[in-house]
């Protein structure tokens, strides 16, 4: 019986090494092989992941809250449409034709006319705008009696100026005459007097005066500044 069992337990001896050498070539086989270890490093890696990965992975950005109004793209400014500015433009004075025939004309009692109308004019003009209503009667007779000598004398020897002069000088009959009509200078008393003025009157002379200023420019400032 004891031989029996020492020969059971020499035996189980043996097996339990035969398994442990088993165990220790079957660790150095799987550490030897470089894909076996590798595949098994790259499948632990893959689950363990860092907790910034996943919340990079799984935090898209955040849309609008539900029922925020969508904001629309702002449309380009549309350009106003209306009347444009009207550039004002300035009036040029005619040149003469013949510069030497206008020159005599203008150094002789003719151009000496032309010079008392057009002051006479301003004059009768300045006073109206001021309502200096009896300075400006003796104007506007002073500037009838000027123009009715005026269109008496030899014309301008150019045409354009010769027409826009003759245009200038009816308007400024006509507002002479508007003038006499419109103001009334009467006595009050020993020494004062009154002046009645009739408005209406008073707007056809500076319409007709207006024009014929302006007529007067285009027509006779070069031979103004001679």
């Amino acid at each position: 019986m004891s031989e029996q069992s020492a020969q059971e337990r020499s035996r189980i001896r043996i097996l339990a090494l035969a398994g442990v050498a088993v165990l220790a070539i079957g660790a150095i086989a799987y550490l030897a092989v470089p894909g076996l270890s590798g595949i098994s490093a790259a499948s632990a890696d893959a689950h363990v992941t860092s907790p910034s990965a996943h919340a990079g992975a799984q935090s898209p950005v955040p849309g609008p809250m539900p029922g925020a109004p969508t904001q629309q793209p702002t449309p380009p400014p549309t350009p106003s449409v209306g009347p444009q500015p009207v550039a004002h433009v300035t009036p040029t004075a005619l040149m003469p034709s013949n510069p030497a025939l206008v020159k005599i004309w203008n150094s002789g009692p003719a151009g000496k006319l032309l010079a008392a109308v057009a002051t006479l004019s301003s004059s009768t003009l300045l006073a109206q705008e001021t309502q200096q209503y009896a300075d400006m009667l003796l104007d506007c007779r002073k500037l009838g009696t000027a123009v009715g000598i005026a269109q008496l004398v030899t014309l301008i020897p150019d045409l354009a100026m010769r027409t826009k002069y003759a245009t200038a000088l009816r308007s400024f009959q006509l507002a002479a005459a508007s003038c006499t009509a419109g103001i009334q200078v009467v006595p009050d008393g020993m020494e004062d007097t009154v002046t009645n003025v009739d408005q209406t009157d008073m707007n056809t002379v500076s319409s007709d005066l207006s024009s014929g200023v302006s007529d007067l420019f285009d027509g006779t400032e070069m031979l103004r500044q001679q």
